[in-house]
């Protein structure tokens, strides 16, 4: 029965337990006295824990008291300690309850039982994943996989510590890993229910927050599947855990039905308050999406009633550990303990005080043995410690690099194109100081990129003297504001102003940190909101402050997020791929904190975000400055279209960036030769799509809402918009180095900074192989991509020429007798099917491979690349590349050695 403690009920259990003491107490006479003491101990304990789970302390203090008298086994004292530390967490007595973990510990060590040992440490680990204390948690997770892992003979216990780090990934944020983990091990092998329960419970929770619904719904049922193992709130939580399953289905009726079953339980009340301040949420959100707006605001308030409750928790709890830290020694500790096991030698043995004295010496040197083994310790995990810190820095500073060549490559891309439109149009005088303006202004525009830099550097130094001018306020903030007109209305975005300050009176402040404020958030603003939305900006004066409001319909900021936004280097995981230089809020910040003044964020992911700022100011005679006008919102903007000459006949192209200095560009560039139409942002984009023609699609990767990858990926759903050629522009190479272009069948790619005759190159090139896709589709209705009659053929003459590919003398005719064709008919049927004639095709198929070997920096030379790919000639290698991609072959070599420095 003893052995079955964790397989069957705690009810049953616990009426063992009883059973067993009344069965030694009538045959007391007749067995040993080890056998009853061995008996009752483990009786006692099985108590113990049927009353944990009940929340009796009184009886588990009154059964640990009667372990304490009657046995001397290490193992149980251990595990008295261990029920100890878990009703003394159930009171909020934290720093009891890891003084009994480590006494725990204690006793197991030093009874050699490296089962108990894990058992210990995993019930460690849990209770700082309960307080969020990931350090702590690293810790016992380092502990248990570096020393503990195979150390037990048991399987199940190494079973036990995966589970642990299963756990601990998720706590990391690393849900998939976690699962990985999981899934690895087999729920049969667990030969406690109360682990295999625990197992299934965790997948549930992978599974919820991976939005896998059908496998979280599956793992909780087996989590409670056991009737005879249940503890009373476990229906309760069952239903919680359905609730939370069918909110995430957006079936929010069923998720009240659930919510309103827990709380009408008898056993709602032992429901932990984590779960309770989830349940709370759902319930407040389910109710306010159906409109029950008064059931919404009670759920609402009880949410804030748990979360005050959870942060007195976690100041409670953390506060405990540190005591704990500060006055349990373990060193001390353990040189007191083998001090009194000394004496009591000593005070045996005393005929023996040679031996003792060498017992004593042995003590010594292995405790000086131990101290130095945990100093290594220490130090090696001190170490670990500071690399996990040193990288999560290295990872933030690339991203801020990676951002910073988005921001720099995109306008110098603009300068080299209007330079070379200058040097094509020397004579055209009005043309010359246009594209002069406006390459002007993408100096510029860099210039002030690194000029933020530099002044978030130096604030963070606390170098800066902020200098202060006498100028007109209202006057200064209106024509900041109205500097953004030009990009809103060429965005299709409505921007409001309001304000009450009066334009004529002179203030003496600090303008330039002002301007900076409203600049980096009126920017942020428009960059992040979608064409036909609004942005309101307003300017009041009050007595003693200046109240700034930045509002917008943009994507918002997710909730778990708003905490770091203003942190230098961060950036929304949900904007990473499409950039932001990472230092424009910080530098806003920076500059309010220097200002001696406050900045707030107000977002709900999909429907936008509140800045609000509050400045200090001090004024002589405040109503001077305020207007006599309403205080009501103007709208500044008009709506207004890139002005484009639309050639007739000419190829259509959808151009997506969210730079509007670009998209300027791009139109003097294309708009002789082709339609271009233009759109700001993946959804705008793939809205115009699906509603217009267009023979090439050139998109950044970089843009809001979805990125280049994944409005590729819309794209694909739809049999029209499949196979439109698709040209994606980036900054790096790396952006590449997944494959996700080749998955998604995007066509072709072009790196920032590129010329003008390689975009050209490439689009024509694009256009032309649409072309003969559209001549062949007319002929027999079959796509060139290798469908149809003579599928298997090309796919065969693919394989033949890369085969071959560095045989130089290769032929057309060896290709079509190796396909089994007489070179007339091998030519009749790849022209029908590529559009190409076989040597132009053999031609495309090197072409391609050298470029994907100067891509990959395969080689260290561009003779090695010829060789590779079967030429022999690198004149002709160089005119035909060109060509080809736009772009020559030792250029394209050089941007990579730059890509990879």
């Amino acid at each position: 029965m003893l052995s079955e403690a964790n397989s069957v009920s705690l009810t049953k259990t616990y009426a063992r337990a009883h059973k067993l003491l009344k069965s030694i107490q009538n045959n007391q006479q007749i067995l040993h006295d080890k056998v009853i003491e061995n008996v009752r101990s483990q009786s006692y304990l099985n108590i113990m824990n049927y009353h944990v789970a009940n929340h009796d302390f009184d009886s588990v203090i009154h059964y640990q008291n009667l372990i304490k008298n009657s046995s001397h086994d290490l193992s149980i004292l251990g595990k008295t300690e261990m029920h100890l530390a878990k009703i003394y967490a159930k009171k909020s007595d934290y720093y009891k309850s890891l003084d009994s973990f480590y006494k725990a510990i204690d006793f197991f060590e030093r009874n050699e039982d490296v089962e108990s040992q894990i058992e210990s440490y995993i019930a460690v680990g849990m209770f700082y994943r309960k307080i969020n204390s990931i350090d702590l948690s690293t810790e016992i997770d380092s502990i248990l996989m570096n020393k503990y892992l195979f150390k037990s003979k048991d399987d199940y216990f190494n079973k036990r510590i995966y589970i642990n780090h299963a756990s601990h990934l998720a706590s990391l944020g690393l849900e998939k890993q976690s699962i990985g983990v999981l899934q690895n091990i087999n729920p049969n092998s667990l030969k406690s229910n109360v682990v295999k329960k625990y197992y299934y419970k965790e997948l549930f929770e992978m599974f919820s927050i991976t939005n896998q619904l059908d496998s979280a719904r599956k793992y909780i049922h087996k989590a409670y599947a056991n009737p005879e193992f249940k503890l009373p709130c476990d229906n309760a939580n069952k239903t919680i855990g359905l609730a939370f399953l069918a909110f995430k289905a957006q079936d929010y009726p069923t998720t009240l039905m659930h919510l309103n079953k827990v709380k009408e339980s008898e056993f709602f009340t032992r429901v932990s308050d984590f779960t309770k301040l989830k349940m709370f949420k759902v319930e407040y959100l389910s109710h306010k999406t159906l409109g029950n707006y008064q059931k919404s605001l009670k759920a609402y308030e009880d949410y804030f009633k748990v979360r005050n409750s959870l942060k007195s928790f976690h100041i409670n709890a953390r506060a405990s550990i540190l005591n704990f830290k500060l006055n349990y020694d373990e060193k001390i500790l353990e040189l007191k303990e083998i001090n009194r096991v000394s004496d009591l030698f000593l005070q045996q043995r005393k005929k023996f005080y040679i031996l003792y004295t060498f017992l004593i010496t042995f003590s010594v040197l292995a405790f000086i043995f131990f101290i130095f083994h945990s100093k290594r310790k220490k130090e090696r995990l001190q170490l670990f410690y500071e690399y996990e810190k040193i990288k999560a820095v290295t990872d933030y500073k690339n991203r801020f690099i990676e951002n910073l060549s988005h921001e720099i490559s995109t306008p110098i891309t603009i300068i080299i194109g209007y330079l070379r439109l200058i040097a094509n149009n020397p004579m055209e005088y009005s043309k010359v100081i246009k594209y002069t303006n406006l390459a002007k202004r993408s100096t510029e525009n860099i210039a002030n990129s690194l000029t933020n830099f530099l002044t978030l550097s130096k604030l963070e130094k606390e170098h800066v003297n902020h200098k202060t001018l006498s100028l007109p306020l209202g006057k200064f903030i209106e024509d900041c504001v109205l500097s953004f007109q030009g990009v809103a209305e060429i965005k299709n975005i409505a921007l409001y102003y309001k304000s009450n300050i009066n334009v004529s009176e002179d203030l003496e402040y600090d303008y330039d940190s002002l301007k900076k404020i409203i600049n980096n958030l009126v920017s942020n603003a428009i960059k992040y909101t979608p064409p036909q939305k609004s942005i309101y900006f307003t300017a009041e004066l009050l007595e003693k402050e200046i109240y700034i409001t930045v509002k917008d319909e943009g994507i918002g900021i997710d909730k778990k997020e708003q905490e770091f936004i203003f942190d230098r280097f961060y950036q929304s995981k949900q904007n990473q791929i499409y950039g932001g230089f990472g230092i424009g809020l910080s530098l806003v910040n920076e500059l309010i904190s220097k200002l001696k003044g406050s900045i707030s964020l107000d977002s709900e992911k999909g429907i936008g975000s509140v800045f609000k700022v509050n400045l200090p100011v001090t004024l002589k005679n405040y109503k001077s400055y305020l207007k006599d006008e309403k205080f009501v919102f103007k709208n500044i903007t008009t709506e207004t279209q890139i002005e484009v000459e639309d050639p007739d006949d000419a190829p259509s192209i959808l151009v997506v960036d969210d730079n509007i200095e670009i998209i300027n560009y791009i139109n003097e560039l294309l708009s002789p030769k082709f339609n271009c139409t233009f759109a700001f942002d993946g959804v705008e984009a793939l809205g115009k799509i699906l509603e217009l023609h267009f023979d090439v699609i050139l998109c950044d990767l970089r843009i809001p809402i979805l990125n280049g990858y994944d409005l590729k990926a819309q794209l694909n759903k739809h049999e029209r918009t499949r196979d439109i050629p698709y040209l994606l522009m980036t900054t790096s190479i790396k952006d590449f180095a997944e494959g996700k272009q080749n998955k998604l069948g995007i066509k072709d790619y072009l790196v920032k900074p590129f010329k003008d005759t390689e975009l050209l190159t490439r689009i024509n090139i694009l256009i032309e192989k649409e072309q003969y896709q559209k001549q062949l589709q007319s002929l027999d209705k079959s796509e060139v991509n290798y469908s149809g009659a003579y599928a298997d053929l090309m796919k065969k003459v693919n394989t033949i020429v890369i085969e071959n590919i560095n045989d130089k003398d290769f032929s057309v005719n060896k290709l079509a007798k190796l396909c089994g064709y007489s070179h007339k008919q091998f030519s009749q049927i790849i022209k029908e099917k590529s559009g190409l004639s076989p040597v132009k095709l053999v031609l495309e198929i090197r072409l391609l491979m050298a470029y994907d070997l100067i891509i990959n920096n395969t080689y260290q030379s561009i003779n090695e690349v010829i060789f590779a790919v079967g030429l022999n000639s690198r004149s002709y290698f160089n005119k035909v590349f060109t060509n080809r991609f736009g772009v020559k072959p030792g250029k394209l070599v050089k941007k990579i050695k730059v890509e990879d420095l």
